[in-house]
């Protein structure tokens, strides 16, 4: 595997430099090759055979002080359907999810303006339920579930019946919980950050953390399996939110170019991605490859540091 590390200065973007030997006029020379996610490409000669101490010099040649991280992948290696920022990264597999996606959630979203055209989801409002709110929700967490699942086979995930102790395994690799969103024609109900406070703990009062830490969620598996006990479960605050959750994993999934034309939701914030976790694109010649994100196993806890 190529010996890649990520350098930032104060006054340059972030940059992934790596060793190389190409041929020279005199002989077989080695460089620092760099590149920044644009992929400007810059070579400059050296005689270190140390990747950091070559990172060092350059650095010292500009006059600036050099932060280095070693980098997990290779250039124009990507997780797939796992957004890192620009530029987008595409293959025929993603662009089928991508347009299937799309095609289902305008549905979704056109019957959401429907109710609330009807009804303004203000003060106690959000509070009120019905069955048209209870199909609605669970129309809408089913395709959270269906991109939850998409995610992880995407990336190698052992095959199973998931439940949620699976699904959020996604929250840090894809930053679920840092994305903010609003409803786009109302701008005095409160901002939506549908993944807030997502517990990936397996034990809660009933056994699934999980779950119970997204009460949209929890609304939903109430709502589905019990109708007569729990059709107030079903309010419209939790399918605003549950819909919400499905616009998020389109962002994280494929990128801010996910469109509907007049989205019922806007993006207010996104993840600042460190640069050791965002994309360098591929090396001259080459060209975009898959590699499966580490997911931990069905059997193990989750990391405890960000993946």
């Amino acid at each position: 595997m190529l010996d890649c590390y990520v350098f930032e200065m104060p006054t340059r973007p972030p940059s992934l430099g790596w060793l190389e030997s190409r041929p020279g006029p005199a002989g077989s020379s080695t460089f620092l090759v760099t590149t920044t996610q644009s992929g400007a490409d810059l070579l400059k000669a050296t005689t270190r055979t140390n990747t950091t101490d070559a990172i060092n010099d350059f650095a010292a040649s500009l006059g600036g002080s050099v932060k280095i991280q070693k980098y997990p992948l290779e250039p124009g290696q990507y997780h797939s359907r796992i957004f890192r920022g620009p530029p987008h990264v595409g293959t025929d597999v993603d662009e089928k999810a991508f347009l299937s996606a799309n095609a289902s959630a305008r549905l979704l979203y056109e019957a959401l303006e429907s109710i609330l055209s009807t009804v303004e989801p203000s003060g106690s409002m959000a509070n009120v339920y019905g069955h048209r709110m209870r199909h609605l929700l669970i129309l809408a967490c089913t395709e959270v579930e269906a991109a939850w699942g998409g995610v992880l086979k995407a990336n190698g995930y052992l095959p199973g019946r998931w439940s949620t102790n699976d699904y959020v395994k996604l929250l840090r690799p894809m930053r679920l919980n840092e994305w903010r969103v609003r409803l786009g024609a109302h701008p005095d109900y409160p901002d939506l950050l549908p993944f807030e406070g997502w517990d990936p703990a397996k034990i809660g009062t009933s056994g699934f953390k999980p779950t119970e830490s997204l009460k949209w969620y929890d609304a939903y598996n109430k709502a589905k399996h019990d109708r007569e006990g729990n059709l107030s479960s079903a309010t419209l605050g939790h399918v605003i939110m549950a819909t919400a959750a499905m616009y998020v994993l389109e962002l994280a999934q494929f990128g801010v170019r996910f469109s509907h034309g007049k989205p019922i939701f806007h993006r207010l914030s996104m993840p600042n991605w460190n640069p050791v976790e965002i994309y360098f694109p591929p090396r001259p010649g080459s060209n975009w490859t898959h590699v499966n994100h580490e997911l931990p196993s069905r059997t193990l806890a989750l990391c405890s540091s960000p993946c």
